[in-house]
């Protein structure tokens, strides 16, 4: 070796060391980068070296220490910001040796360190502490590591999951009944006449008081005429005992006729008249029971009270004082009041009276929704006229067979019911009910027209509705081709219907007829609108069921059609169904996509970040390559980064494994990260188009064109834009290896579109210029800088021109 040789070396070998800290000089190892990837209770720490060092931990509570041997970190190495989880990080060169420490928010559970020398990496995995595992460290080592459970059983708070109709919606048409609710008074029972029969001391003698024409108008309820008979009497009438009676029992036939006013003024002078005597107490009670049977049953219930203390068992008016307060209690709605009335046991209940106690006690079921109780009691007492003279009774006997689907007898009760009403809209709802009785039994379509009698004979009330409701369901489903004509009627039943509920059935069934007929997007507008409109009403739960189905299958068609806008718009006006977990989440990716196409790549990220944060291990995978590229076209090369090296440690042998590797030297080369960017480069270079070019661009940058030759040389199909850049690129290689005819050709079929274009024309004059052809030269030089578009490689043309003319 030379002396000049041996100079060259100890100055290098001088100026290098210059170049070094004391500690790199000894180091085998830099720490080059640290990424960091929080979840919900863990955190990943991924570090990059030239070297993987040795290590190890020192754990004290809330602090760790990682002392890396033989390691420094690089020049201006910057750590990752401090958060709620690693609260502050602090890093130390001492003895050769880098220790990091860690400062956390509350003692980790698990710090577990994975080195991987191939790759020169170090994976950091951290499950954190929270303040159950520091207030209760052995209970927290039991459950050391444990996350929530992917549900596997079903969630019946879905509405979709829940809903009867959902495996077969159109049966909801023929299925679904909404709550008729018929009203009917209470009617009020009043004595046997006459009243004085029951009136101490001579009770039943009282009867002998009044002749026999009296008693035969009232068998045939002629009161007036009664009235006219007991005033002649009362005028020639000289005992005063026998003469108040007689207006005791003019007052009766008064209340019998329905004259308030007329018995209220005969009642309350019989009760202050003989205020002191038991006629009194009659009185006052009659008072009470005609309040009851025509003005309030709600004062009656209060001057009934105020009378108890005059009932005794042994009263005989007793058991029709108590049958009156029970009906008053159930006119009042006090139902518990109601039942400690019928559940007295002390007194007895003659004739009639323990069938109509039996009767309350069937409408006391009725009333409080116990309706098998209340279908036994009716039951009983069927074959008796005292049921089918009492209508609301009746009324609740009828309901109780349809509920209990024995419809023929709830038609045919409802039919004698009908008799009983002369109120037009009672005696239509009435009707309506009968005739649905009807259609459990009869041919559905046969129905049709009794139903559309309903409609035209009840217009304009809530029977006409319903009927006409009824008949439309009935030809959608039988009649071919009906459902246009269905969607008129639906539409304008919703619009114009008198009661909420119709209304609300026949705007769900509108949109529900679009969903049958392939119209989803129709459809669903139709039931966000529904669903705001009618956020009380029966069907709600429904129509979100129908929404929940609906609404993956519209975001899809929408992503499919390019309608991303619209995709995510409908897709936050339900957020609440994602947030409830009602809809796959799966369809979250839809809506990253969506904001992936419209350019909003910080939306999609956090979507997908969402994404691979909740799903299930198996499910996580699919999500990282979409998330890498959203960053990636958003600039965020530090996410590309973070969540490639995640995507690595987890998944090595992962089926993105060469896009998402792709997409991360893409990012070090935009960053001109060239060397860091050749060091993740596979050997060999997969058999992609894109990743031929990316090495290939690498090699070209590095200068080793053996190596671009090497690349694109490998028979791979390329198009299009890539086409011209690997034709360049290999030219270009070939050229300055010495290849000149095989570059000359590959320069040649540069098209004028292509940003190499100028460079190529460059090249084929100067190669024309090289075999002593300048008249060929000084051409493709001329039709370089008058067509070209790189001021580089024009001005370049233009000095050769310059010089020819120099020269010549």
């Amino acid at each position: 070796m030379s002396m000049n040789n041996t100079i060259k070396i100890l100055l290098s070998i001088f100026f290098v060391s210059l170049c070094l800290t004391p500690s790199q000089s000894l180091a085998e190892s830099i720490l080059t980068r640290i990424n960091k990837v929080n979840e919900k209770d863990t955190v990943e720490l991924y570090f990059s070296f030239t070297k993987t060092p040795g290590y190890r931990t020192n754990i004290r509570e809330k602090r760790v220490d990682l002392i890396l041997e033989n390691t420094s970190l690089k020049p201006k190495f910057e750590f990752f910001e401090p958060d709620d989880k690693i609260v502050k990080i602090l890093s130390l060169d001492k003895n050769n040796k880098t220790i990091l420490s860690f400062f956390f928010r509350y003692p980790p559970q698990q710090f577990n360190v994975v080195p991987n020398e191939k790759e020169q990496k170090m994976t950091v995995n951290i499950l954190l502490g929270n303040p159950y595992s520091t207030a209760l460290p052995d209970f927290s080592a039991k459950l050391e590591g444990l996350t929530l459970l992917k549900r596997t059983t079903k969630d019946y708070s879905n509405p979709l999951i829940a809903s009867p109709y959902a495996a077969d919606w159109k049966s909801f048409f023929r299925i679904y009944e909404s709550k008729v609710t018929i009203s009917l008074p209470i009617q009020i029972t009043v004595l046997p006449f006459p009243a004085i029969a029951l009136l101490p001391p001579d009770k039943e003698k009282n009867k002998k008081l009044l002749s026999q024409e009296i008693y035969k108008l009232a068998e045939q309820n002629l009161w007036v005429d009664a009235q006219a008979l007991l005033l002649r009497s009362i005028a020639r009438e000289k005992d005063p005992e026998v003469k108040k009676k007689l207006a005791l029992t003019y007052g009766d036939t008064l209340l019998r006729e329905g004259k308030f006013s007329d018995a209220y003024k005969q009642f309350y002078l019989l009760a202050e008249e003989y205020s002191e005597e038991e006629i009194s107490v009659f009185a006052k009670y009659l008072l009470a029971l005609l309040r009851a049977k025509f003005q309030d049953p709600y004062i009656a219930d209060y001057e009934l009270r105020n009378l108890e203390s005059f009932m005794s068992p042994a009263n005989p008016l007793t058991p029709y004082f108590l049958i009156t307060q029970i009906e008053t209690a159930l006119a009042t709605g006090q139902l518990e009041r109601m039942q400690k009335l019928l559940d007295r046991d002390d007194i007895p209940y003659p004739g009639q009276t323990i069938l109509i106690r039996e009767l309350r006690q069937a409408d006391y079921w009725y009333a409080t929704g116990d309706l098998i109780k209340a279908y036994v009691g009716y039951q009983l007492l069927n074959k008796h006229e005292i049921l089918l003279d009492k209508t609301f009774s009746l009324n609740g006997y009828c309901d109780t067979l349809y509920q209990q689907k024995q419809f023929p007898d709830a038609a045919l009760y409802y039919n004698t019911l009908a008799n009983h009403i002369k109120d037009k809209q009672l005696l239509g709802i009435i009707n309506y009910r009968r005739h649905m009785a009807e259609l459990h039994f009869k041919p559905e379509l046969e129905m049709a027209d009794y139903f559309a009698r309903i409609e035209n004979t009840y217009p304009g009330t809530e029977a006409g509705f319903r009927g006409a409701l009824k008949k439309t369901d009935i030809k959608y489903l039988n009649l071919k081709n009906w459902a246009p004509q269905a969607l008129l009627y639906y539409k304008a039943l919703a619009e114009k219907s008198v009661t909420r509920a119709t209304r609300e059935e026949a705007s769900f069934k509108e949109a529900l007829v679009f969903s049958l007929h392939d119209d989803k997007i129709k459809s669903i507008d139709l039931l966000m609108d529904f669903l705001r409109n009618f956020r009380k009403g029966e069907l709600y739960e429904t129509g979100q069921a129908l929404l929940i189905e609906l609404l993956p299958q519209v975001i899809k068609e929408y992503v499919k059609k390019g309608m991303y806008m619209e995709a995510l718009v409908i897709a936050k006006q339900n957020r609440k169904l994602f947030l409830k977990n009602w809809v796959d989440i799966g369809l979250l990716a839809e809506m990253a996509q969506s904001y992936q196409a419209l350019g909003i790549y910080n939306e999609a990220s956090k979507l997908y970040l969402y994404l691979i944060n909740i799903s299930s291990e198996d499910q996580k995978e699919k999500y990282y390559l979409p998330l890498i590229s959203a960053a990636y076209d958003h600039g965020d090369y530090k996410i590309v980064e973070d969540y490639s090296d995640q995507y690595s440690y987890h998944y090595p042998n992962g089926t993105h494994k060469n896009d998402i590797l792709l997409l991360r030297i893409k990012s070090l080369m935009i960053e001109e990260d060239y060397q860091g960017a050749i060091t993740l480069l596979p050997q060999p270079i997969p058999d992609s188009v894109d990743f031929s070019l990316v090495a290939a661009s690498l090699y070209f940058h590095e200068d080793n064109y053996a190596k671009v030759i090497e690349t694109l040389e490998q028979p791979i199909e390329v198009t299009g834009s890539q086409r011209s850049r690997s034709d360049f690129l290999l030219a270009e290689s070939l050229y300055q290896q010495g290849a000149y005819n095989k570059a000359e050709k590959l320069y040649a079929t540069i098209p004028v579109s292509s940003i190499h274009h100028d460079q190529s024309l460059y090249r084929l004059a100067e190669l024309s210029k090289d075999r002593g052809d300048n008249e060929a030269s000084l051409k493709i030089y001329e039709e370089l800088v008058e067509t070209g578009s790189s001021p580089l490689w024009i001005k370049m043309a233009q000095k050769e021109l310059e010089f020819a003319k120099v020269t010549q």
